[in-house]
């Protein structure tokens, strides 16, 4: 974990976090000071004020490597949820549910299910003004997700990128009163 130093603008190493068993291949961070990472033996999530891990669901790695993840926060919900997706295709959602007598975060399985043409999700992104959740794979295919209260999904359209694997995705307005999906290619850059 690094933090700007106040005297020369630099970063400088503050702690370095141990726990995956294997490679790192994605990370998310929250304002409040927590880390999601996922890696080829799945996801951890760490409280980075006190450089521990937070207590999550067992067995994410067996659905395969970690590939995306991103923290929700819906607007009308206190507690935030990490989303995530795997090298086989599978989609999790995680809800944060907090101890009532000791406060500690911890955070419980909602939802899994294996996307279209089910290969490496490559991409997530989250709309939280329509609660929307975007998700790209390295088979070409876009979808968009309605995310519920409980931090389910609902499949609202798939689409096939033919040009090009879609590496990132975002939501934009790139016009009108509509917001828009933005894929870029993995290979031509394009959007």
């Amino acid at each position: 974990m690094s933090r700007p130093s106040t005297t020369r603008g630099k970063y400088l190493q503050m702690a370095s976090l141990q726990g995956h068993l294997g490679q790192t291949m994605c990370l998310a961070a929250t304002e409040d000071g927590r880390l999601a990472s996922g890696g080829s033996d799945g996801v951890k999530v760490w409280n980075l004020f006190t450089e521990t891990q937070v207590q999550v669901p067992g067995g994410s790695g067996g659905r395969g490597a970690t590939t995306a993840l991103i923290w929700i926060r819906r607007d009308d919900e206190v507690e935030d949820g990490i989303v995530y997706g795997t090298q086989c295709g599978h989609i999790i959602t995680w809800k944060e549910c907090r101890q009532k007598d000791t406060k500690e975060t911890a955070f419980e399985e909602v939802y899994c299910a294996q996307i279209a043409h089910a290969s490496e999700v490559t991409g997530l992104a989250f709309d939280a003004a329509t609660n929307h959740l975007a998700v790209c794979n390295r088979s070409g295919i876009v979808q968009l997700y309605g995310l519920d209260s409980t931090m389910t999904l609902r499949n609202e359209f798939s689409i096939l990128v033919n040009e090009d694997i879609p590496k990132a995705i975002a939501f934009g307005h790139l016009g009108g009163d509509k917001r828009d999906i933005l894929v870029f290619g993995m290979h031509s850059g394009k959007l």
